[in-house]
């Protein structure tokens, strides 16, 4: 599986990239949950203070954002995820369309054929 992660400032303006390659997972919401963990631990190892996570995987998106404990085989990883929010109040993550995500999905595809992660 591979995953990608485009980090931008608030005009856009790409700050990193990175490239993950990891074993296959069983469907597609886990993919899109481990990539916003990917994220989220990138940004907190870079220590950024504001931040906004987009994804195209609205059930991955109402996870997080929600109160309700995940009590899905992906909870685990949304309940970490929900624990770094809570340390960092301007960090969010909200829903974008596939096509608003494209760089994203082309890293992650190109991902496939790296030998180890790059950012």
């Amino acid at each position: 599986m591979g995953l990608g992660v485009v980090l931008r400032n608030e005009k856009g303006e790409v700050l990193a990239c990175a490239c993950y390659k990891r074993p296959p997972v069983s469907d597609f919401v886990m993919a899109k949950t481990v990539a916003l963990w990917y994220a989220v631990d990138l940004c907190n190892e870079l220590g950024f203070n504001k931040v906004i996570f987009e994804g195209d995987a609205q059930l991955v998106v109402e996870a997080v954002n929600s109160e309700d404990e995940d009590l899905f085989a992906r909870g685990h990883i949304i309940e970490d995820i929900k624990t770094v929010f809570k340390g960092r109040s301007a960090w969010k993550v909200k829903f974008i369309r596939r096509e608003e995500n494209g760089v994203a999905h082309l890293l992650a595809k190109n991902t496939l054929d790296i030998v180890q992660e790059q950012i």
